[in-house]
């Protein structure tokens, strides 16, 4: 009877289990709590009024703080217990900073221009110690791709692998498509995967701390309307250039295998192509007349995309779009005007509009507006999200700010006070700020 009993209450919890599993959202609430007493990690250089940040990846903080001489200092913390790990000033100086980028294996800042150059120095995120440096354009740009940075030279009309562990290295070298024209304008972007949309993000969309490994193809749009497919580590092309896919400026999103171009010719159309071949492109939506223009193309949800969709560029006439990309046709559209920045969440999406005050808006996966709350919001995964009172300043205040697991109640957690919110990070538990002579961690889910 004993051995009846247990093989039965096995099969229960098996058959309990796996419901779990299957019901169970993906993305669940997180363990939402009060704001806890801040963590102080020490600057490597006192903080100044001039460039100060903070990124997250995994369970390390990163904070950058620039001396009145123009040294960066660069401090490490563990976002568990709050333990400075390592701190410096080996990125050296610069006019100015403007940028901190937390990478697998690297931890990577960019100077402010300065007579048409800047600096980007790579440092050891286990250590602090500098692995390798390199003079870039004022107008150049980075993409990460596994170990590998991709700078755009704007200035030589190529783009350049360069190997993150190998001191900078030269991987590959490709020249610009169009770049006998004489044009330096070309644009290039990562493509995407869901799992990158359930990355935290900065309440303007920026992601923290996105998967570098799960698609490493980039798509090159150059001068002269090609589209070409390039695998960012080995540098191979993919997909040779495809002709009159895009112009550089035109809003062109990478995802889940498709690239989708909102055109700016006459047509006013948002087409696909298959991201493996660049063939024939598939209309998925075709605007109601010429002066209908399109911004802020995002992925939002599965098969879907959305934008924002203006008459002759009026802001007040803004609505949000969402077009299937599988099977083509809008789903939906919600007028929302002065919309100006689109962050998926799950299948649903923040819709920022530029207003005073600042608004956010939550838009369902049917296109209703859920909430409309002064401030700002940002996605923590899939399912989750942050919301500060009112928009991120910096200089020091104290936004009040709450935590939201979508479908539920939002969850007050407190006054973020005595930091610069501008200057935050965060992962799905922890805040990294910059206070006024300090950096600080505080947990807000358990």
């Amino acid at each position: 009877m004993f051995w009846v009993v247990a093989a039965a209450s096995a099969v229960v919890l098996g058959v309990a289990a796996t419901l779990a599993v299957v019901f169970w959202p993906k993305y669940p609430a997180l363990a939402f709590q009060p704001l806890a007493d801040p963590s102080r990690v020490a600057p490597a250089v006192p903080i100044t009024s001039r460039f100060a940040a903070a990124t997250v990846r995994g369970d390390r903080a990163y904070f950058a703080s620039v001396s009145d001489d123009g040294t960066l200092g660069v401090v490490a913390a563990d976002t568990g217990t709050g333990e400075r790990l390592w701190g410096n000033p080996a990125a050296g100086d610069a006019d100015d900073w403007q940028q901190l980028v937390a990478l697998p294996d690297a931890v990577v800042a960019v100077s402010a221009e300065d007579d048409d150059r800047r600096r980007m120095v790579l440092l050891d995120p286990g250590s602090g110690k500098p692995l390798w440096d390199r003079v870039i354009g004022d107008d150049d740009t980075l993409l990460y791709a596994e170990d590998t940075v991709v700078l755009v030279d704007r200035e030589e009309d190529r783009l350049l692998g360069l190997d993150v562990r190998g001191q900078g290295r030269v991987r590959w070298e490709l020249k610009d498509p169009g770049s006998l024209s004489g044009s330096r304008t070309t644009t290039v972007l990562a493509a995407t995967t869901p799992e990158d949309l359930a990355a935290p993000t900065s309440a303007k969309g920026a992601p923290f701390a996105e998967p570098l490994d799960d698609d490493r193809r980039i798509v090159q749009i150059g001068a002269d309307r090609s589209a070409r497919v390039i695998d960012a580590r080995t540098g191979a092309v993919l997909v040779p250039p495809r002709q009159s896919v895009a112009d550089p400026d035109d809003p062109v999103v990478a995802h889940d295998g498709t690239l989708v171009v909102a055109e700016s010719d006459n047509a006013r159309r948002i087409v696909a192509y298959d991201l493996a071949k660049l063939g024939e492109p598939r209309v998925l939506y075709t605007a109601p007349d010429d002066n209908t223009r399109f911004e802020h193309l995002t992925p939002c949800g599965t098969d879907r995309v959305c934008a924002v969709q203006t008459t002759s560029s009026d802001a007040k006439t803004a609505q949000v779009v969402a077009v299937d990309v599988a099977e083509g046709g809008r789903r939906w559209a919600w007028p929302l005007p002065d919309t100006n920045n689109l962050v998926p969440v799950g299948d649903s999406l923040l819709a920022a509009q530029n207003t005073t005050p600042a608004k956010v808006s939550l838009l369902g996966a049917d296109g209703t507006v859920r909430w409309t709350r002064d401030g700002v919001a940002a996605r923590l995964d899939g399912g989750n999200l942050l919301r500060f009172a009112k928009p991120l300043s910096t200089y020091t205040d104290d936004p009040s700010v709450a935590g939201e697991h979508l479908g539920d109640d939002a969850v007050e957690l407190g006054p973020l006070s005595g930091v610069r919110p501008a200057t935050c990070a965060w992962n799905t538990a922890v805040l990294a700020c910059v206070a006024d002579e300090d950096f600080v961690l505080r947990r807000f889910a358990g």
